[in-house]
């Protein structure tokens, strides 16, 4: 069960970054942010495929980083 709380908070950390980004995006958008965005959404959305699929079969599909 200690995986799910590394992937659960990877995914929070990851959305908390987000946030942050997002607001700089509105008043400054660079290139090195828009990538850093787009990398933190591809993250989160593994975070949650994995624990949406471990919730549904208690099995992980192995590829998440943090793995």
């Amino acid at each position: 069960m200690q995986t799910a709380t590394l992937i659960y908070n990877d995914r929070v950390n990851t959305y908390r970054e987000m946030k942050v980004l997002d607001a700089e995006l509105d008043n400054r958008p660079t290139t090195k942010n828009v990538k850093a965005i787009a990398e933190l959404r591809i993250r989160n959305l593994l975070c949650f495929s994995k624990l949406q699929t471990f919730n549904d079969t208690g099995k992980w599909r192995y590829k998440h980083p943090l793995i």
